[in-house]
Parts: C-alpha cells; sequence; structure tokens
C-alpha cells in the first residue's frame, strides 16, 4: 500500500509521459503486492465456514474497486485535474496505510503461535526486547539433531545423485 499511494502522489508531479509510465507501473506492483495480503488477512479474520465467501469477495471487490474508481475519477476529472486525481489516489492509500498500522491487530494465528512474552504489540514490551530474547534462546538451547535413517544414505536415496 505504501508503494502504490507514494507513487500515486508522485504521480501528480510526473512532467513528462515516461514518467507517467513508470510510476504506473509501480502503482501497479504496489497493487499486485497488495492483493496476496489482503487474501491472507480476509482468510484469517474470517470464520472458516464463511472463508471462501469472504475471499472470493475480497477478490471481487478489487476490479468492483478499480471500476468505481474509474467512474468517480471520471467525473471529478473536469474539477480536480489529472494531477489531482493522482494526489487523491496518493493520499487516500496513504491514510489507510496509517490507519491499518494502528487499528489492525496481530492475526489470531500469530498470536496462538508466539509465547505469552513475545507478543510485543500486544504486552507493549518493545520489538527489539523480544527479538534480542528470541536470538538468545536461540544460541542457548540445542537442537535436536535428526539421526540419518539407517540402511541406506541420504545422499544414495536420490536417483540421479553419485
Amino acid at each position: 500500500m505504501a508503494l502504490f499511494g507514494v507513487c500515486s502522489f508522485a504521480g501528480a508531479y510526473a512532467t513528462s509521459p515516461f514518467q507517467i509510465v513508470v510510476l504506473r507501473f509501480l502503482i501497479g506492483l504496489g497493487t499486485g503486492g497488495a492483493t496476496p495480503t489482503l487474501l491472507a488477512l480476509a482468510a484469517e479474520y474470517s470464520p472458516m465456514r464463511l472463508r471462501g465467501a469472504v475471499m472470493t469477495g475480497v477478490l471481487l471487490g478489487l476490479p468492483a474497486g478499480a471500476m468505481l474508481g474509474s467512474l468517480v475519477a471520471s467525473a471529478w476529472l473536469p474539477t480536480l485535474g489529472w494531477q489531482g486525481i493522482f494526489m487523491l489516489g496518493g493520499a487516500l492509500p496513504t491514510a489507510l496505510l496509517m490507519l491499518s498500522f494502528f487499528l489492525l491487530p496481530e492475526s489470531p494465528q500469530l498470536l496462538a503461535a508466539k509465547a505469552p512474552s513475545e507478543t510485543s504489540r500486544v504486552s507493549g514490551t518493545s520489538w527489539k526486547r523480544s527479538s534480542r530474547s528470541r536470538f538468545r534462546r536461540m544460541l542457548s538451547s540445542p537442537r535436536r539433531r535428526s539421526r540419518p535413517r539407517r540402511g541406506r544414505s541420504a545422499r544414495s536415496s536420490y536417483p540421479n545423485i553419485g
């Protein structure tokens, strides 16, 4: 969303058609990067029995939003001009990004997977402290090494490897 918003806002200051093409390409990359994130959020926050319908709604909402946005932009184009459309197209996603950063909680699966001491955003501990403790735990606790299978070595179990 940040790439989409920043490049849309920068499009208002483009001085050549080449700059607009490059910025529109980057806006497309931002949109393409936001799509899997939206689907993941929809899958994590929707109940299991409605998950398919919610994800379908999200996927159908993306082109519907693009069509609605183009209709609104064509109506506002005489008033705002093309630079104003780009500015509005950059300001709205940037504001939405800031709101979602502060208002969206961590996903339920992530919170369930974390230990209670590591839920930095929920418990108020700093990210630096929680990452430092994870790093110390990685160094202090020896991991069990898996034993090779008896009879055949791992190398000889693959056909085309000597």
